[in-house]
């Protein structure tokens, strides 16, 4: 024979259910730490150019580390004084270049000059080769 819970014990339940209900109610969130090692790792990913995958694991190089290889080698070249450098792109690896250009410097010899400065400071910094080197002559000066 099972005794009847008390008042008090019938209290202590109904008041236990209201507190599961209300918390069932809440919408969950992530803890902090996991959240925060996602997006780390998601940042992490991005800006890097993935250069060779072999059985030896996966090398990156970052893209800033690219671009300032290549800003160096077209900012040495005769009339340009001044460039700047993006790069785009895990597929297609794309590269622009901008410059400000010596004035009375033939541009279009100049812009593939630079296009050509490019593509051998990209390929000896990364091991491959850009698919697209874009040149804008911003100004001359």
């Amino acid at each position: 024979m099972t005794a009847d819970p008390t008042e008090q014990e019938r209290a202590r339940a109904a008041s236990v259910d209201g507190l599961l209900g209300e918390l069932a109610r809440q919408p969950v969130r992530p803890s902090r730490s996991i959240t925060d090692r996602t997006l780390r790792s998601l940042r992490a990913e991005r800006g890097l150019l993935t250069v060779a995958v072999g059985a030896g694991g996966t090398d990156r190089i970052s893209e800033a580390a690219v671009a300032r290889a290549v800003a160096r080698e077209v900012s040495a070249l005769d009339g340009v004084r001044q460039a700047s450098v993006r790069i785009a792109g895990e597929q297609e690896l794309r590269v622009v270049v901008e410059i400000v250009a010596v004035l009375d410097t033939p541009l279009v010899a100049l812009a593939d000059a630079v296009r050509a400065a490019a593509r051998q400071a990209v390929e000896a910094t990364a091991g491959r080769a850009p698919e697209v080197v874009d040149v804008h002559v911003h100004d001359v000066a």
